[in-house]
């Protein structure tokens, strides 16, 4: 999860995760704020401090979750850019899963954020693994290569 908060809105966050019962919550350096709840698992919420996280934000979508409470969620586009910027294992296997199930990215937005990120090489190579697998068609990467020369 991404926040866009000030100093004294993320004491705010974390006044508001101890009183829904999360715990070991542990602040690093006013950016990231990790916590653990018994029933939920673990939470991570990023600060936002760069001008692509606050751009993600603007384009995230408004989701209900209820009649009263909604959230925005990322674009799968921003997903993607920043599973890619992770460098964790575990999440090659999430940016694989996005280019198979997601063809239609807007690769124009992308691309300016893997350039800005230097990530191309490991996009390259998750792509390659995934056409290797069987996981993605020859098609489907001729259309997210030709992204490249467009």
């Amino acid at each position: 999860m991404i926040l866009s908060l000030t100093d004294k809105s993320v004491q705010n966050v974390l006044d508001a995760l101890h009183h829904y019962g999360w715990d070991s919550i542990e602040v690093v350096e006013n950016w990231l704020l990790r916590a653990h709840h018994p029933v939920t698992g673990r939470l991570d919420v990023l600060v936002s401090q760069t001008e692509y996280e606050n751009v993600a934000l603007g384009r995230a979508h408004t989701v209900a979750l209820d009649e009263q409470h909604t959230c925005k969620t990322l674009a799968i586009e921003d997903v993607l850019i920043l599973k890619s910027i992770a460098v964790r294992y575990r999440d090659n296997d999430d940016v694989e899963s996005i280019l198979v199930t997601r063809p239609n990215l807007d690769w124009d937005y992308m691309t300016r954020w893997i350039d800005e990120f230097g990530v191309q090489k490991r996009l390259q190579r998750i792509e390659n693994s995934a056409l290797t697998s069987g996981r993605i068609t020859q098609e489907i990467t001729s259309r997210l290569r030709q992204r490249s020369s467009d």
